[in-house]
């Protein structure tokens, strides 16, 4: 991703406790963490708000957190005002609906703007001499229409 299109965080290391995952976050922001998950918070918000441009938290092999981390990533949202710009991706297996679907992270599901399942290629696709390119480039719009979710 190029410096003009925001400022990207990827995470990956997600089968960790929340603090553990706090401090994950502030190193990643290139800050040594502060003792406590609230003051790491703020740290990040800080840290945040400082960019210049919108920051991406994204968030691999998210079918592996913790709920409490996932916890903390809705007060992490809740903490943001307008002068902050945060997007946060989660990717993962199909198993992430399952912790987002619990009744203790209905404020998190409900703070989800867009839903999209990439599946996997026929074997057909697969098979066929097609470079990469040109296979995303008549399959990612189809797939993206097809399983996209957009919420009001």
């Amino acid at each position: 991703m190029s410096a003009t299109t925001g400022c990207p965080l990827y995470l990956h290391l997600t089968p960790i406790q929340a603090n553990a995952f706090f401090r994950f976050m502030v190193t990643k922001l290139g800050e040594k963490p502060r003792m406590g998950k609230d003051r790491m918070l703020l740290q990040i918000l800080e840290r945040i708000k400082q960019n210049k441009k919108c920051t991406q938290l994204i968030i691999d092999e998210a079918h592996l957190i913790d709920p409490h981390p996932l916890t903390d990533l809705r007060l992490l949202i809740s903490s943001i005002d307008e002068r902050i710009s945060l997007k946060i991706v989660l990717c993962g297996q199909d198993s992430l609906r399952d912790p987002l679907s619990r009744a203790s992270q209905t404020d998190l599901a409900h703070r989800i703007n867009m839903h999209f399942a990439l599946h996997a290629l026929s074997d057909v696709l697969t098979a066929r001499k097609t470079s990469i390119p040109s296979i995303w480039s008549l399959l990612s719009l189809n797939a993206a229409h097809s399983s996209m979710r957009w919420r009001d």
